[in-house]
């Protein structure tokens, strides 16, 4: 049995096009975990909306109604919008571990750290800064130090996308 050494090489030149790339793929989790916020708002407004309509008054000439007009119930379209966000939370799993999976690719514990805090726990970079005790621009240097190091395990498709650069 014959045991052949196998090396991988790792460009250390990357283009600006494939480091956004790479922070495209990453910013997904943080991404998603936005707009499952503002749905969440949406619904609550909803709701509220629904639970606090009171029976029309006619004596003024108008009657209070619902802003939804295509047909549907207000709880109709608040179940619709809930199931919706039940699937988001189920995709924002799914990207959580392909970004963590990713991002524990990195070698350097430091560098892996500051990818978890801006990607998977969404920290700006004044806060990154201060838990490290580095200063922004620190961070700021370190993160694309980072970035170029997570780009090899990057998929594919994503280092390919013209839409994110």
């Amino acid at each position: 049995m014959t045991v052949k050494n196998i090396s991988v090489t790792i460009n250390t030149k990357w283009d600006s096009k494939e480091i956004k790339s790479a922070k495209a793929y990453l910013s997904r989790a943080v991404n998603m975990g936005v707009a499952i916020e503002a749905l969440t708002d949406y619904i609550k407004e909803l709701d509220e909306a629904n639970t606090s309509l009171s029976s029309p008054d006619y004596s003024l000439g108008t009657r209070i109604t619902s802003h939804i007009t295509d047909g549907k119930s207000a709880s109709a379209v608040i179940l619709t919008l809930k199931e919706k966000l039940i699937g988001q939370y189920r995709e924002l799993a799914e990207i959580y571990e392909q970004v963590e999976s990713v991002i524990d690719m990195v070698g350097d514990s430091f560098l892996r750290t500051l990818l978890k805090y801006r990607y998977l726990d969404g920290m700006i970079w004044d806060e990154i800064g201060s838990l490290t005790g580095y200063s922004v621009r620190q961070i700021y240097r370190k993160h694309t130090e980072a970035l170029k190091e997570v780009l090899p395990y990057v998929p594919l498709e994503w280092k390919k996308r013209t839409d994110v650069l």
